[in-house]
């Protein structure tokens, strides 16, 4: 393992952790959709579920870079949704096709699923993207509260409300009102590792070193502590996004060698 790890790498090798990320989350959905494979490797594959995070950890990164350039937030608003919608349309297009010439195909229905209201009701449809459009509209705020000096504490707080609200109990509400604040809950736990890479990005484009080492067992150590010590249930995955970002680049860099 390297001694020290320079933070630009995460930038420098950004495509290829979406790459990585990529595939993990292919590789976690294999034992959902019906595919054979034995007992251990679907326990072992669901772990690849941590690839969400780690795209949000660089969408955090890449947001916070273009921020950082004082574009007009118009303009950047704008370039957020069309990197959005026309790859979603286009995911969406053959399935209204098929639909339209099977003689299923419901306007409204359609409408509701791709406006992504669906997931929040009825947690239906691209969960990604849903949790994408209120994120962005939110990102400038985030970015000119994480400029301030205090920008630690102020991410330390942003990660602790999210983990209590996200797994705060909400088991009396009813109906249409629960599925909701279920599925708010759901997508929003993932917003952490977003904050954590807003968070780090000035520290990327700083050449910023540090010990990748520390880094990955004091991660490590938080994450089975809480699980074993706190609650089990608790959704920790944000933790580890930055070990394994370390841990892939410095293999890459390996084999590349």
């Amino acid at each position: 393992m390297m001694k020290t790890f320079n933070l630009n790498l995460i930038s420098k090798y950004r495509n290829q952790l979406m790459g990585l990320a990529a595939i993990m989350i292919i590789l976690c959905h294999i034992p959902q959709y019906g595919v054979k494979i034995p007992n251990i490797f679907s326990k072992i594959l669901i772990y690849g579920n941590i690839g969400v995070d780690i795209f949000l950890f660089l969408s955090g990164l890449g947001c916070s870079y273009s921020l950082s350039k004082n574009p007009l937030l118009r303009k950047w608003y704008f370039k957020r949704f069309i990197r959005i919608f026309i790859p979603y349309a286009l995911v969406q297009i053959p399935f209204w096709l098929y639909s339209y010439f099977t003689d299923s195909f419901d306007y409204k229905h359609a409408l509701y699923i791709f406006s992504t209201v669906a997931f929040w009701t009825e947690h239906t449809g691209a969960w990604y993207v849903a949790l994408l459009l209120p994120l962005y509209i939110i990102t400038p705020i985030l970015y000119y509260c994480l400029r301030n000096e205090n920008n630690k504490y102020i991410t330390i707080i942003f990660i602790a409300i999210l983990i209590f609200i996200c797994n705060f109990k909400i088991d009396n509400a009813n109906g249409v009102y629960l599925e909701i604040l279920k599925n708010l809950q759901w997508a929003s736990v993932r917003v952490t590792s977003f904050i954590i890479g807003m968070s780090i990005a000035p520290y990327v484009k700083k050449n910023i070193n540090i010990n990748p080492f520390l880094i990955i067992l004091f991660s490590i150590c938080i994450y089975f502590f809480t699980h074993h010590f706190i609650d089990e249930n608790l959704f920790m995955w944000w933790i580890l996004v930055l070990p394994i970002v370390i841990i892939y680049i410095y293999i890459y860099i390996r084999i590349i060698k």
